[in-house]
């Protein structure tokens, strides 16, 4: 760099040391605090999509891979319940498919049927059907589609026990390329009129071609919870509600593991000692959800008359686990779901609202234990009609369905949403630059009006501007044509060696001289990306450069080119 230049920098540095002293230290505490509290600040906003399921439908349940997510649920028919799936293509969801038809189906607002991917592009459903007369005589059985949920395969029981007796409250997880994972709540020893019936938890594994034969997982739970399941680097993870000795009858959440070297499972643990003393079933299970080696952990608990939705965050895959969160706004029924989005998780869970309503809720958790506001996906029935809300994770966004219905008989709708990721917009005077570029061409932001304009500012010097320099070409040649210009706004480079270094990383927007603008701007980091609307406002900030704030930075602006343009 040429002395002049190095000087120049090297001036208008001390400077801005001294101007911004006293915002240095604010934002150095700002920085200690936010290091410690890490709140999930980005708001969720959320996007109601056309449901491909009629009226009369119930019970909807997600799934997802990089490769697509399905969506199925129960609708009743005239001689029965049909088990429907749709396929969302990023845009809308695809004419419905039957997976099974059945005048038996054990149609249940807690027990529902889902689906699952797995191997090289295989689908599994489950679903529940009565094997006899009994109130709760009915089987689990699993069916395999090799075409996408085009056609399906004859259907199997995971168990072989063949007893008249509850089978369900089923998990489903993908555990290796070909195969997957079940668990579920399993009565096979009960005997009518007897008191000393347990139900149990067990388990099997589809190995790519058949089931083995099923392990007892724990001898006594409680009998009507969901499951969860999920799976780490480390292997896999059961959460369920467990049930203790019959003089104290507590039912808590218990967990065990599958060592994915071994595959051996553990012993039962207590995820947390609520202590929630109640002799019959709350109806009320835990979900999981896992990312690499991190696990989170939803569940309900109404221990001491206080009803709560509870979050855990492992980092070890269930070795050990942080202190519990709270979630719920103060009336929850429960109902909980929980997924992984960026470094963050989401829950949903119904939250009482007044006259027999209930809200489906959602709320952005950090592990360090910050939260964002909840927000409100929908309104239903607080009671047994309304079901369970599910969710899923897709092209690193969350997807919602739950089923609308106010009376346990009556009319029921399932409705799917999105919920959107958006940063927080500024709504700031912009400065009025005037600037040339390299070539010689000048620019104002006055003859910028009716465009969204992305100013950023690096320098060649800058490691982690130049790592940003190929996501900002892809944004400038995917939107310019919807009204954005991006300008680089340089900073500390001599313009002499900036047209050969425009040329050699192929930057395809104009890039402005350093002349000031980044003081003007007040920009402290580099890079710092400045998104300012059509009619001039700065509506969105970035320092820095990651893949996840990237994201959050396009998401801002095709908002800003959908909702001014």
């Amino acid at each position: 760099m040429p002395m002049d230049i190095r000087c120049r920098v090297r001036r208008a540095i001390v400077m801005r040391c001294a101007h911004y002293r006293t915002k240095w230290l604010a934002l150095w505490l700002v920085g200690i605090l936010a290091a410690n509290a890490a709140m999930a600040s980005d708001a969720l906003r959320v996007v109601s999509l056309k449901s491909p399921a009629p009226e009369q439908s119930m019970t909807p349940f997600l799934t997802a891979t990089e490769d697509g997510m399905w969506l199925s649920w129960l609708e009743r028919v005239e001689d029965g319940h049909a088990l429907r799936l749709s396929t969302w293509d990023g845009e809308r969801f695809g004419t419905p498919s039957t997976i099974h038809t059945s005048a038996h189906f054990f149609a249940n607002w807690a027990d529902f049927s889902s689906i699952l991917s797995f191997g090289d592009g295989r689908l599994a459903a489950h679903w529940l059907e009565k094997a006899a007369e009994g109130t709760y005589e009915y089987d689990v059985f699993i069916a395999l589609s090799e075409d996408g949920g085009k056609s399906w395969g004859k259907p199997e029981r995971p168990h072989r026990d063949a007893t008249l007796n509850e089978h369900g409250f089923v998990s489903l997880v993908a555990d290796d390329a070909s195969g997957f994972s079940a668990v579920w709540l399993d009565g096979r020893g009960f005997k009518k009129g007897a008191s000393d019936n347990e139900m149990t938890l067990r388990t099997t594994r589809f190995d790519g071609k058949a089931f083995t034969e099923d392990v007892l997982l724990d001898g006594r739970i409680c009998e009507c919870c969901q499951t969860g399941m999920a799976r780490t680097e480390s292997g896999l993870f059961v959460a369920y509600r467990n049930r203790s000795a019959e003089d104290t009858e507590i039912r808590d959440i218990s967990y065990v593991r599958r060592d994915g070297l071994t595959g051996q499972w553990t012993e039962p643990k207590s995820l947390h000692d609520d202590g929630w003393e109640i002799p019959g079933c709350p109806v009320n299970g835990p979900q999981v959800a896992a990312s690499g080696n991190r696990l989170a952990v939803a569940w309900f608990t109404a221990s001491s008359s206080e009803p709560k939705v509870q979050l855990l965050f492992s980092e070890d895959g269930g070795a050990s686990f942080a202190e519990p969160i709270r979630i719920d706004d103060g009336r929850p029924v429960g109902r909980v779901d929980v997924e992984w989005i960026g470094e963050d998780v989401v829950v949903t869970w119904l939250e009482r609202g007044e006259e027999r309503q209930g809200e489906i809720r959602v709320k952005r958790v950090a592990p360090s234990g910050g939260a964002a506001p909840a927000v409100i996906v929908a309104r239903t029935a607080s009671g047994r009609a309304s079901g369970f809300p599910r969710m899923t994770r897709f092209h690193d966004e969350i997807y919602v369905t739950w089923t609308e219905s106010y009376e346990r008989r009556g009319p029921s709708q399932v409705h799917v949403a999105k919920l959107v990721d958006e940063a927080p917009l500024l709504d700031e005077p912009a400065f009025a630059f005037e600037a040339e570029d390299v070539n010689g061409k000048s620019y104002t932001l006055g003859e910028l009006e009716g465009k969204v304009v992305l100013l950023n500012f690096w320098g060649i010097w800058c490691k982690s501007c130049r790592e940003e320099i190929p996501h900002l070409v892809t944004l400038d040649e995917r939107l310019r044509e919807r009204g954005l210009v991006v300008l680089g706004a340089d900073y500390g480079d001599a313009p002499e060696d900036l047209p050969a270094y425009i040329e050699e990383i192929g930057m395809s927007y104009p890039v402005l001289l350093d002349d000031g603008l980044a003081d003007d701007y007040e920009v402290l980091v580099f890079p710092t990306s400045v998104v300012i609307d059509r009619t001039g406002r700065v509506r969105y900030r970035v320092e820095g450069f990651r893949e996840k704030s990237f994201r959050d930075l396009e998401r801002v602006v095709e908002r800003l080119l959908a909702e001014d343009g």
